[in-house]
């Protein structure tokens, strides 16, 4: 059977980790960008990243919008709403701490051989139907409940702007795991979406990973 190189990134990186602790006999290695560890962590941290941003920045405006979501991403009395998790990846993106869908972002995507205008309209409506899904991942998913000796090469393409999935905690994840091969690549000017934010360099390391795992 040929082996396959699996890539998996942001939400998907939670997969693509799964699949690879389960069927390594599948794989020639995982590669993990803008790498999920632990869902409800994950989106703490990015909110206490943002907060330290506003009050440096001492604007009351928006520190009195992240304090008027509540607990985040949830609280006891404070459960997780779809309407919460938008209004923090928006004050996110002012803050440079989420992916920004401007002009550039759409530009590279469409880009694509592949990627039509159709399918990236479909993404949003996946959220909607993936709902279920998604408020699972961010309140309940960790990798943390999963062994943490992969039987395959593991590498990380992270970026060091990305607090949506925090690097700081895929960094730590990925410094306690155990693997036949593993290497992270820290990207310095890129963030969630590495492989548009800094291209040459994201296709660079990936090659390298790639050229290793053979």
């Amino acid at each position: 059977m040929e082996k396959v190189a699996l890539l998996g990134h942001s939400w998907g990186s939670g997969l693509g980790s799964v699949y690879a602790l389960k069927h390594p006999e599948d794989l020639l290695c995982y590669i993990g960008v803008g790498q999920l560890v632990n869902g409800r962590a994950n989106e703490a941290t990015g909110a206490k990243r943002l907060r330290e941003l506003i009050l440096a920045a001492n604007n009351k405006k928006d520190l009195a919008a992240l304090d008027a979501v509540g607990e985040y991403p949830c609280g006891e009395n404070d459960p997780f709403s779809w309407d919460k998790i938008m209004r923090v990846r928006k004050l996110q993106r002012k803050y440079g701490l989420a992916v920004r869908f401007g002009a550039t972002f759409f530009r590279e995507m469409l880009a694509s051989p592949t990627l039509k205008f159709s399918d990236v309209l479909l993404m949003k409506k996946t959220f909607a139907f993936n709902y279920p899904m998604v408020e699972w991942v961010i309140t309940s998913f960790s990798l943390e409940a999963y062994p943490k000796r992969y039987e395959t090469p593991v590498f990380y393409l992270l970026g060091e702007r990305d607090y949506q999935t925090p690097y700081v905690l895929a960094s730590a994840y990925f410094d306690a795991i155990e693997a036949p091969q593993k290497e992270l690549v820290l990207l310095k000017n890129a963030g969630h979406f590495p492989q548009l934010d800094d291209m040459p360099s994201f296709v660079a390391a990936l090659q390298r990973m790639l050229s290793k795992a053979e």
